[in-house]
């Protein structure tokens, strides 16, 4: 980041210690590195990634299942942040959710795929964070993934937790779901032969440009919420 050097120690001897220090420039305004996406997603990143490394091997009490297995439906697989790991929603018996992160972004398709299927899957090899107020199952290269044909539940409709905050990490070209509130809509514009509508989203997080294009423009109205599916995200908007 300009202006701004983050360092960040951890101590062999005291595995529980860390020791952040951040330098910013004078010319960097305390309010703008405050209001830094990345500044912020570069602490969150390590946060996760401080959590994961403190796992033990052996299985948590707060795991899904007694054979260090969860069985259930994945949704709302988020796009990978940082290039480093993306998340999503695991559905268990009674329709209990589960936040599982995985620092292995080459398996974001079987995960999405498994999604998209909406079959019922099997999760083998990772490990079950307790140190908040859920457990969120973190899993790594050696997570197994495989069709469980034998639930004895169906699979229900869980909300995404997509946040615009969280869009601006996510890589140029990938495909997202965020809900958000729609405002500030332009008159309708012309590029080339197609019709497009620049509006804003909001959410409690952060706020962003969408373009509108074509049939879509007349498919939603000013300042309603809406969920959006598979938006792709560009450089400083999503379309």
């Amino acid at each position: 980041m300009n202006g701004v050097e983050l360092t960040i120690i951890k101590c062999m001897y005291l595995p529980h210690l860390t020791i952040i220090g951040v330098y910013r420039s004078p010319k960097v305004p305390v309010t703008q590195l405050c209001n830094n996406p990345l500044f912020i997603n570069s602490l969150l990143f390590f946060s996760v990634m401080d959590d994961f490394s403190k796992q033990t091997a052996t299985h948590s009490t707060g795991a899904p299942s007694s054979s260090q297995e969860f069985v259930g439906y994945i949704h709302n697989v988020s796009a990978v942040y940082n290039e480093k790991f993306f998340q999503c929603q695991l559905q268990g018996r009674d329709e209990s959710v589960t936040r599982a992160v995985c620092f292995s972004p080459s398996k974001r398709k079987i995960f999405a795929d498994f999604q998209d299927k909406k079959s019922p899957i099997k999760i083998k090899r990772f490990k079950v964070d307790t140190n908040a107020n859920t457990s969120d199952l973190l899993m790594g290269h050696d997570v197994i993934v495989e069709h469980y044909p034998e639930l004895d539940f169906q699979r229900s409709q869980i909300q995404s937790s997509t946040t615009l905050l969280s869009v601006k990490s996510v890589r140029v070209g990938q495909h997202i779901t965020v809900k958000a509130k729609l405002t500030n809509m332009s008159k309708q514009q012309k590029a080339g032969d197609l019709t497009l509508v620049n509006c804003i989203l909001l959410d409690p997080t952060a706020s962003m440009k969408m373009v509108l294009w074509e049939n879509f423009i007349n498919q939603v109205e000013n300042n309603r919420t809406y969920i959006f599916h598979n938006v792709t995200v560009r450089k400083g908007q999503i379309q």
